[in-house]
């Protein structure tokens, strides 16, 4: 995207609905809950380009504010506009009942972990993230913490060692595999 004149936010909003909505495969548009996964990666788009290009040109919206206006400029979802609050309530639910995978990453001496901070949070936690539908358990753990550090973990973790666990009840399962012998020289980046 070249930088210049910015479009309008309904161009934006056009533009983030031909990418993710009405171009998803089909699969995601069979459910509300998987099609606003689609409306999520819009959403994260927009964020990490259009509004880190014009700050100043668009607002800065929360996930459902977001999703309240591309329900209403979409004419595939613009039917739906008026249940947007309660499409994304059941998308939330469902959303936080996905295990997520990821890794616990130890230097040759386990003397140091790696750390990750989201992007909108001060928490510090293991790099990972959502498994995707018929995603295989550790693909899904290398993914993520690819996506969130830049290091491809699989020559470094094995299949059988992870600690899985819940938060507490009504939490979905969390999966982290060991990753050992990570470089220290090893520079992280992320890939989102």
């Amino acid at each position: 995207m070249a930088e210049g004149a910015p479009p309008s936010l309904v161009e934006v909003l056009d533009d983030l609905a031909m990418r993710f909505v009405v171009n998803a495969p089909e699969d995601q548009q069979n459910s509300f809950e998987r099609l606003l996964f689609q409306v999520e990666a819009a959403y994260w788009f927009y964020d990490d380009r259009y509004r880190e290009l014009w700050p100043q040109n668009y607002p800065n919206l929360s996930l459902l504010a977001f999703a309240q206006k591309l329900f209403s400029t979409c004419e595939l979802l613009r039917p739906f506009a008026p249940r947007t609050a309660e499409i994304y309530k059941a998308f939330t639910a469902y959303k936080y009942s996905i295990p997520t995978c990821g890794a616990i990453m130890l230097n040759k001496k386990r003397s140091m972990v790696l750390l990750v901070r989201g992007f909108y949070s001060n928490k510090w936690s293991f790099p990972k993230g959502k498994i995707d539908e018929n995603e295989d358990l550790a693909h899904c753990a290398v993914r993520e913490t690819l996506e969130e550090t830049g290091f491809d973990i699989s020559p470094y973790m094995h299949r059988e060692r992870y600690i899985e666990r819940k938060a507490r009840q009504g939490y979905p399962t969390c999966r982290l595999y060991v990753a050992l012998d990570v470089p220290m020289d090893t520079k992280f980046e992320t890939q989102t």
